[in-house]
């Protein structure tokens, strides 16, 4: 099996991976900020900024980040994954078929 490189401009393709290659890098950064700005609350070196919504305490607004981010990393990220092996497989099928 080789790389097919007549079809690597085909933009559904690059848009899957771009869109997975995005959630990946939302749910990494995201984990990280948030881990280190609840960090930094529960040692007293700071509060919440403006641009994080959080709720009353820091505990309850823990949870809610990283149910949140368990839900991206366990139910969209595998939904993702398929759909991409869906527009991947779909192509190599339809391109098999116009070759012969």
């Amino acid at each position: 099996m080789s790389l097919d490189v007549t079809s690597l401009g085909d933009r559904v393709r690059w848009r899957s991976l771009g869109i997975l290659a995005g959630l990946v890098a939302a749910i990494v950064a995201g984990e990280y900020a948030v881990g280190t700005v609840i960090e930094r609350v529960v040692d007293g070196g700071g509060q919440f900024p403006a641009w994080l919504p959080h709720a009353r305490s820091v505990g309850e607004t823990a949870v809610i980040y990283f149910v949140a981010f368990d839900f991206l990393t366990f139910v969209v990220l595998p939904a993702v994954l398929v759909w991409v092996g869906y527009v991947h497989g779909r192509h190599h099928a339809t391109t098999a078929g116009e070759r012969g």
